[in-house]
């Protein structure tokens, strides 16, 4: 399915958002690239130390596991979320606004469609960077 980002204009980000596929086998750099995402997780997700010997080994646990991860992530989110102030939050809507502005003028989407909502269009993390890349 062809998408407006696929026009020339936009060639650039899309080789951003949607690099090539390089075959080549590198695994120095995709060990530096799991230590990078290992450390992040454990920066981003403030984890309980649990003792060896309580810890599950069904089947089952490395999905546990994940979930835990994922629960305990929106629980950070959460947390971070309650210190919005009333300016940090209009400035969140302003930019919501300008964004929304961007995608219609450049007709990503119909201007009779709300972009930002509970079901935004497939491409909606392209056109937010194409956005932020046109400011």
């Amino acid at each position: 399915m062809s998408t407006v980002l696929e026009a020339p204009q936009y060639a650039g980000i899309l080789r951003a958002i949607r690099p090539t596929v390089d075959n080549t086998p590198n695994d120095a750099a995709q060990d530096e690239i799991d230590d990078d995402i290992d450390g992040e997780k454990e920066t981003l997700l403030a984890e309980e130390v649990v003792p060896e010997d309580s810890a599950s080994e069904s089947d089952d646990s490395e999905g546990d596991s994940k979930m835990a991860d994922l629960t305990r992530m929106h629980a950070v989110i959460a947390e971070a979320s309650k210190g919005v102030t009333e300016g940090t939050d209009a400035e969140y809507k302003r930019h919501i606004k300008l964004c929304e502005k961007f995608v219609h003028e450049k007709h990503f989407i119909p201007a009779n469609e709300e972009f930002f909502t509970s079901t935004p269009p497939a491409d909606a993390p392209a056109f937010i960077v194409a956005w932020i890349m046109n400011r």
